[in-house]
């Protein structure tokens, strides 16, 4: 696929820690704010491609680690495939 992608890149970006739900709302909002970005400045597919992916990453981030204000996940730390 050739994107410059990683889990341990959305980790580095936003931190280990559990979110609470209005943490997860605003990393997301932001992660969606570049793509729009993206569209409006015509960039490369690839680029914006990238930024689809980090949008993702972040809401599969935050289904691995739970809510920081509600019950624990009970699949913490595990692959988030999984996590469902």
């Amino acid at each position: 696929m050739g994107y410059c992608w990683s889990w341990d890149r959305a980790y580095a970006k936003h931190g280990r820690e559990q979110w609470g739900r209005h943490e997860f709302y605003a990393i997301l909002e932001e992660e969606l704010d570049e793509v729009w970005e993206n569209i409006k400045k015509d960039k490369p597919q690839t680029e914006l491609v990238e930024e689809i992916l980090q949008v993702a990453a972040v809401a599969l981030r935050y289904l691995e680690t739970g809510d920081r204000y509600r019950e624990p996940n009970a699949n913490q730390g595990t692959h988030p495939s999984t996590a469902l």
